[in-house]
């Protein structure tokens, strides 16, 4: 295992030699031998007290103390990560020690394991809360009273699907081929169909035995993931499929594209201690649009609708700032200058505003930079003195309260004037939703206040499966303006008049609508070959690829026909990598999965401003 993974989350290692432990009980008789194992931990002095009973006792317990006739791995684990089970609901830390030592001496872990023993110990992993059993325990279905008793039979089927997924989902952490993954989504969706009150428990469960493979589901990683337009399937239609598609998303927008999150265990921490206000979610960025004194770069900004900045490499407070940019911040686009007679009063005058839905690194001489695709709002031009902070730089954190509760009234109307606390992803996602039942959508709202942005947003989460690009995403989204004098023929079809040598000829013509309607039918084709794009097929096949080499390495033929090796990197992106370096390189040449898929489509690899690896590697 990593040693910075081990160093930063010290429960991984004991979880997972845990988990491995488990696949030793998992016939009938091993489970019974569980059990027993359970109740000499329960029986241990130090988890009881005076004034309740054991902690997780009710994760092995019906109400009326009737001890379960089998249990499940998922049941075990989460005996692991109980809070404790007084009535105020406190978090005791020496139980839980208690409870690791006891399951580490019981199972014989490998003595060389660090025990998890203090709260930091813990970053990343869920806190279960133990109060009600069916918030940590899945088994099957509950038919009502008397029926643990009658139908233990039943119990034992269904928990032999949930063992036999814990197997399938270790098997497929340890060599994710197709054949484990097929069985891991079968497996998956027999406990999901058989089982009672899954939900989201069993990603919870699948995450705590290898957290480097999975990600855990709550309403904490909901919501983060929602930042970067990132839809979680209900907990009632999160299927197998789904569930690793899910994954493979997390991966390719967040894992290593975000600072600070380089796993999933990095995913779970950050969710949980940005899951307070608005402001934690989202960072809000006062930035230039010229280039020195005169050269203005607004144009081309918003031609493109990007907004780059480049910084000198010895400028690391710069530096620091863009790589902190993420997708959903907000940029406020400035000038800054000085009023007064003596020049001694700082003014700056925002000019408009931008959400951030990408980012990508540039390099450019003895120059750092960024550059992130964005949504422009308009605002009206609005000036500011006697503000805190200095914002005179291409980059500079927003800590100003005026101007921040200004630029917070400007997006509110694009977000509901209700429901300003929300984030606009968030709402993104909920319309989308809508709007796939109700076939339409009416968005209000006075000139310049984020309805044209809504609509685009809401238009890239209706096409997400087909991962489009801006330029990509105007064959599939069409805007009309309605007016007075606009009727049937300029809408659907209708005559147009053209010319045939000296003739005047009517020829009917699909309006705009029709034209819509036809594009609409058409599969996505690749830009060179016009085949259907089967992109995505075609990368997760070279994943299994690298999964199933010796080294993690492959030999590939360059655009020209150059050979080179390249190198499947934990967090997801490729690296070009020479034997003579020991299958690592001197320079790092690094390919992730978009820029390979603008090089699939006929395009750069790489925007102007960076180096395009991908064509002369």
């Amino acid at each position: 295992m990593n040693t910075d993974i081990a160093t930063k989350y010290p429960w991984v290692p004991f979880y997972e030699a845990v988990a491995d432990k488990l696949l030793e009980y998992k016939s009938r008789d091993g489970r019974k031998k569980l059990l027993r194992i359970i109740l000499n931990i329960l029986n241990d002095n130090q988890l009881h007290n005076s004034e309740d009973e054991p902690v997780g006792k009710r994760l092995f317990y019906y109400p009326d103390d009737h001890l379960l006739p089998d249990v499940s791995p998922y049941t075990f684990m989460f005996f692991m990560a109980c809070s404790c089970s007084t009535t105020q609901g406190k978090y005791v830390t020496p139980k839980r020690k208690r409870i690791i030592e006891l399951i580490a001496k019981e199972l014989k872990i490998n003595k060389g394991i660090r025990l998890p023993k203090n709260d930091e110990d813990y970053y990343a992993i869920p806190s279960t809360q133990m109060r009600q059993p069916g918030n940590s325990r899945f088994d099957c279905k509950y038919d009502g009273p008397g029926y643990w008793y009658q139908n233990e039979q039943k119990i034992l089927e269904a928990n032999g699907l949930i063992w036999d997924q814990f197997e399938c989902a270790i098997m497929y952490a340890s060599n994710p081929n197709a054949n484990n993954k097929r069985r891991l989504i079968e497996s998956y969706n027999n406990v999901v169909q058989n089982c009672n009150g899954v939900g989201y428990g069993l990603t919870r469960g699948m995450f705590q035995i290898r957290p480097l493979t999975y990600l855990t589901i709550d309403q904490n990683t909901i919501r983060y993931l929602q930042r970067f337009n990132i839809v979680v399937p209900a907990a009632n239609e999160l299927t197998g499929e789904k569930y690793l598609s899910l994954l493979d998303e997390a991966n390719n927008k967040v894992i290593g594209k975000v600072s600070n999150v380089n796993s999933f265990l990095d995913i779970s921490h950050l969710a949980y201690i940005k899951k307070g206000s608005e402001s934690e979610k989202r960072n809000y960025w006062m930035v230039g649009y010229n280039r020195g004194s005169t050269n203005n770069q607004w144009e081309r900004f918003e031609k493109d609708e990007i907004w780059d900045g480049l910084v000198d490499v010895a400028d690391n407070t710069q530096i620091q700032h863009l790589k902190k940019i993420q997708p959903g911040d907000v940029l406020i686009l400035k000038s800054s200058y000085t009023k007064g007679s003596q020049h001694n009063i700082s003014a700056v005058k925002l000019f408009k505003l931008a959400i951030v839905d990408s980012v990508e690194e540039l390099f450019e001489n003895n120059l750092y930079g960024v550059r992130c695709d964005v949504d422009y709002i308009d605002v009206e031009p609005k000036e500011f003195v006697n503000f805190e902070g200095s914002y005179r730089k291409t980059i500079d954190p927003l800590v100003d309260q005026n101007i921040l509760e200004f630029v917070k009234s400007v997006l509110a109307p694009s977000c509901g004037n209700t429901e300003m606390s929300s984030t606009t992803s968030e709402l993104v996602t909920r319309y989308a939703e809508f709007l796939k039942r109700s076939r339409n959508l009416i968005l209000t709202g006075a000139p310049g206040t984020g309805k044209t942005y809504l609509a685009k947003r809401i238009a890239q989460a209706m096409n997400e499966g087909l991962e489009l690009k801006k330029e990509e995403l105007e064959k599939y989204v069409g805007f009309v303006q309605f007016h007075p004098s606009y009727d049937y023929v300029d809408f659907v079809e209708g005559l147009r008049p053209d010319r045939c040598g000296d003739n005047v000829v009517f020829k009917r013509e699909d309006g705009i609508f029709k034209k819509f309607c036809k594009r609409a039918i058409e599969k996505p084709k690749t830009a060179g070959t016009g085949d259907v794009d089967n992109f995505n097929d075609a990368w997760k096949n070279l994943i299994t690829l690298f999964n199933e080499s010796e080294n993690g390495c492959l030999k590939m033929k360059s655009l020209q026909g150059k050979d080179l090796i390249v190198r499947l990197m934990d967090s997801g992106t490729l690296k070009k990598v020479e034997e003579e370096y020991g299958y690592d390189s001197k320079w790092n040449y690094y390919f992730n999965k978009s820029q390979c898929y603008n090089v699939y489509k006929g395009n750069k690899g790489v925007n102007s401003g960076a180096y395009d690896f991908y064509r002369e590697p």
